[in-house]
């Protein structure tokens, strides 16, 4: 499991619900292209209403087609890519690691505050292991000592009685 990459199993995300069983990461892509199309239809309308050759027309839509394109894609992995960290994140701590960390915490941005109370959530589980080892150590080493002092009050009784089996008994 590598930060910023999908979640490893896809057999444990719930099937997708709705008509459109559209990933999220397209639904933002697409989200992106629509937010564009307003402004590349205007551009099409003026240069296609002004006296500009027709090449030099499809030319100019190619190119607005492809840097909207890029501008999508680019946007679309801008949203991904922290929700995928935070995926990984998440799974790292139900498997118990609470050592991974996602970078770029910072507060009054939305990605950002949840990564930061997720980092927040792994110190503080960590914290709790801890506690709770040094809890069970101090138990255990309770637990020792009590054994051994009972070993140690066995074993000086069971040489009381020896003794008392080799000791004669006066007459009476």
């Amino acid at each position: 499991m590598s930060v910023g990459s999908p979640p490893s199993s896809p057999e444990q995300r719930p099937p997708a619900r709705g008509l459109l069983r559209i990933s999220f990461e397209w639904r933002v892509f697409l989200g992106a292209l629509l937010v564009a199309l307003p402004g590349f239809l205007v551009a099409a309308l003026v240069i296609a209403s002004s006296e500009v050759d027709a090449s030099f027309w499809w030319v100019l839509m190619l190119f607005a087609a492809l840097t909207t394109l890029a501008l999508a894609a680019s946007l679309r992995r801008h949203i991904v890519f922290p929700l995928y960290t935070l995926s990984n994140l998440l799974e790292a701590l139900r498997e118990g690691d609470f050592s991974l960390r996602g970078s770029r915490a910072q507060r009054n941005d939305a990605i950002g505050d949840v990564v930061w109370e997720v980092n927040a959530l792994s110190r503080t589980l960590r914290d709790q292991r801890l506690r709770a080892g040094r809890e069970v150590g101090r138990q255990r080493d309770w637990c020792l000592g009590r054994a051994q002092g009972a070993q140690r009050l066995q074993g000086r009784l069971l040489h009381s009685t020896r003794s008392t089996k080799t000791c004669t008994l006066p007459p009476q």
